[in-house]
């Protein structure tokens, strides 16, 4: 192919072709501003694509029209532009330089997905939506301005962007979509500017545990690290959530090598009461993943002590433990059956607190129930290996007031 049949210059008012219509060869292509509409996979797989000079009476670029033109490198979209289909510029893996029209509403699905040379980009002012899987799988994003138009980003809109590493969410603001920026390892700084309504099931899964200010609805795996699976993840709900709804199917990605169903399970943290819960997939049995426990900015704890009856033996001593120990909103009739429970498995409840480092529950424990001596030294050995001092201090303020003379020595570094 001689040089010249690499620039293709388009003069027709609509761009309709099938895929792969165009030879794979073409460099540069010109539209003359005649052109208003490009269809449907126009360019799709156009690999040596490296320039576009778009038409200034363009409007209109429908679906995957850019599809995998691993060559193009810079894009700038006129102003004219009205109109976007989902997937334009799926794939474009050596794209690094973007400027998108002001007044831009929508952000299509999937617009810049797997382009993985993309280091940063500043959205325009009016974009409103970003759509689900937008940048998804852009590897090398480190950073993004948002608009302070910007209402929603939808789901797995920055999933796997594993580069990004701050981000300032404006006042605007309210909805962030399920798994949203799930996998995004690098981000070390997220601000809210606003007040959200809404966060999705393992939005910011893998991400450091952050409590933004919302009023409005929130999924208990919302915050959850993958490093927190040891046992169980511990889940902060902040003190202005209005509803919180349970979506613990994104649990069972995590399910551990174990027959303890606790694998199962969260801690919620609810910083409102100063209350902390132990829950579980098997233990809130339901089927829809919107069901709340929160509504209202109030914990329905007669529907968390109802649901008792469905856990398992070591769920049941587990759950007993949490609710003694924090009490809010405890029934004197609820309070004997957790008693009674966890007084005939007050082991199980004593090796979960000591593998998740809880002291209040641990203490409550050891304080209410007869553990034997060989026991606490499984206890101290578990706290041990894990480095936790301070049960290492309860279980020793133990041994010294029911004189466990027999397993002294190991408490001496702590207790004298």
């Amino acid at each position: 192919m001689q040089a010249a049949e690499k620039i293709l210059k388009i003069f027709l008012p609509v761009i309709k072709t099938d895929k792969y219509a165009f030879n794979s060869q073409i460099e540069d292509v010109e539209m003359l501003h005649t052109v208003k509409t490009v269809k449907s996979s126009a360019f799709c797989n156009c690999s040596s694509l490296k320039n576009i000079k778009f038409s200034d009476n363009l409007t209109d670029i429908q679906s995957f029209a850019f599809l995998n033109c691993s060559s193009l490198e810079n894009v700038s979209l006129p102003f004219s532009i009205k109109s976007l289909g989902e997937g334009v510029f799926k794939s474009c893996t050596n794209l690094k330089k973007v400027e998108l029209p002001k007044g831009l509403k929508n952000l299509p699905k999937s617009f810049f997905e797997n382009c993985r040379a993309l280091e940063s980009i500043v959205l325009p002012e009016g974009l409103e939506c970003i759509g689900e899987e937008a940048f998804s799988g852009c590897v090398n994003l480190k950073e993004i301005v948002f608009p302070k138009s910007l209402k929603v980003i939808k789901s797995k809109a920055f999933k796997r962007c594993k580069s990004l590493k701050s981000i300032v969410f404006p006042e605007g603001v309210k909805h962030i979509g399920d798994m949203a920026f799930d996998g995004c390892k690098a981000l070390i700084s997220i601000v809210f500017e606003g007040t959200l309504e809404y966060i999705g099931a393992s939005a910011f899964l893998e991400n450091p545990c952050i409590s933004p200010n919302i009023n409005g609805t929130m999924f208990s795996s919302s915050f959850i690290q993958k490093r927190e699976y040891g046992l169980c993840p511990t889940v902060t709900v902040p003190k202005g959530i209005q509803t919180l709804c349970l979506g613990f199917e994104n649990t069972l990605n995590y399910k551990q090598a174990c027959e303890n169903k606790t694998c199962y399970c969260h801690i919620l943290s609810l910083e409102k009461y100063d209350t902390r819960l132990f829950i579980s997939e098997h233990f809130y049995s339901y089927n829809d993943r919107n069901d709340t426990i929160i509504k209202n900015g109030e914990f329905d704890f007669i529907k968390y002590d109802s649901q008792f009856p469905k856990a398992d033996e070591k769920e049941k001593a587990i759950i007993s433990a949490f609710r003694l120990t924090y009490p809010i909103g405890l029934n004197e009739e609820t309070e004997i059956i957790y008693k009674t429970h966890l007084s005939q498995n007050a082991e199980y409840g004593a090796i979960f607190a000591t593998e998740k480092n809880e002291e209040k529950v641990l203490k409550y424990i050891i304080d209410n129930f007869d553990l034997d001596s060989e026991f606490c030294l499984l206890l101290y050995e578990k706290a041990s290996k894990n480095s936790f001092l301070n049960l290492q201090q309860i279980l020793s303020q133990k041994q010294k007031n029911t004189g466990f003379d027999e397993i002294n020595f190991l408490y001496q570094e702590i207790s004298g």
